[in-house]
C-alpha cells in the first residue's frame, strides 16, 4: 500500500529534521562541485564578464518561501 505511511513521517518533527538535513547536505555538496568545476574549467575570468547580481533574487525567494511556510 504505497503512500499511506505518507502522513505519518510527516507528522514527526524528528523526520521533517532529517529531510531538512539530508536535503542541506546534498544541496551544498553540488553547489560545492559545480563551483569547483566551473572554477577549474574557466577560472575567475568568466565572473569579470558575466556576473549577475542575484541578491535580490534570493531575498525575495527566502521571503517568500518563509511566508509561504507561516502560512501553511
Amino acid at each position: 500500500m504505497a503512500g499511506h505511511n505518507r502522513l505519518s513521517a510527516a507528522a514527526s518533527p524528528l523526520t521533517a529534521l532529517l529531510a531538512t538535513g539530508v536535503h542541506t547536505t546534498a544541496y551544498r555538496a553540488i553547489t560545492g562541485l559545480v563551483a569547483w568545476a566551473v572554477y577549474s574549467k574557466l577560472g575567475l575570468a568568466i565572473l569579470r564578464k558575466a556576473w549577475l547580481n542575484l541578491h535580490p533574487v534570493w531575498a525575495a525567494a527566502l521571503g517568500l518561501t518563509s511566508l509561504v511556510t507561516l502560512v501553511m
